[in-house]
């Protein structure tokens, strides 16, 4: 396995990948919550009356904020590439959202690195996870991931849910992180994590290479129509 799609290493060897959904050819497009500000009224509440997206513009056009190596490996591709556009992670992030709806599947117990019993493990909705999945497999010449591949993968969902879950609580307190059942049953509340809040750092390197405001309002634009239709894929 590439280096870059190693998450972690358990201790007895065990390797656990990046899930799919995150991976853009060698690099990794990551939630990160830092950039958490949104327009405020003056009582500091989120103003509803500021036009979001000319407001979200300005914010991210003009932000600077530490990159971590990947991200600059990230910002160099679109700055020099010109071929992700709001488009592209607008599917990337909604696909990503989605994703939850299946991942993960098994209920790992907080011991799991130190006991990694898998053929006791549950799943949170299925006795067993990994047979419901084979059982969607039509040709059965395709590979299909063994039992522990599948529960690796399905751990590295597992690891990166709970890791967005502290950066966002400790960015954005006082607002509720989307969880399937917000999209999948529409249900909605009035401080619900914004769409873009997890991903504005590369939604800015997408708008400071683009030289006019009507092109970098058009990303933002194509951005959030994007990522509700990957979220509903």
């Amino acid at each position: 396995m590439e280096s870059f799609r190693i998450q972690k290493v358990l201790n007895n060897g065990w390797v656990v990948p990046y899930p799919d959904e995150v991976v853009y050819r060698d690099m990794l497009i990551l939630k990160d919550y830092r950039l958490n500000d949104y327009p405020k009224d003056d009582q500091g509440n989120f103003n509803k009356e500021i036009p979001y997206e000319e407001w979200l513009h300005a914010y991210l056009y003009n932000c600077e904020i530490d990159l971590t190596e990947n991200q600059q490996k990230v910002r160099d591709y679109i700055l020099t590439s010109k071929d992700y556009s709001g488009i592209s992670l607008g599917w990337d992030a909604g696909f990503y959202e989605n994703s939850h709806g299946l991942h993960p599947a098994y209920d790992f117990p907080e011991d799991f690195e130190e006991n990694p019993d898998i053929e006791n493990l549950k799943g949170l909705v299925y006795d067993d996870p990994h047979q419901d999945f084979l059982a969607g497999f039509d040709d059965d010449e395709e590979p299909r991931p063994s039992r522990l591949e599948y529960i690796l993968e399905d751990y590295g969902y597992h690891l990166l849910l709970c890791e967005e879950e502290k950066a966002f609580q400790h960015y954005w307190p006082g607002f509720v992180k989307i969880i399937p059942a917000h999209w999948i049953f529409g249900w909605t509340e009035s401080n619900m994590e914004l769409p873009d809040s997890a991903w504005r750092i590369y939604l800015s390197f997408i708008l400071k290479g683009i030289p006019d405001k009507g092109g970098r309002l058009k990303q933002i634009e194509n951005f959030f129509l994007e990522y509700g239709d990957a979220l509903h894929k």
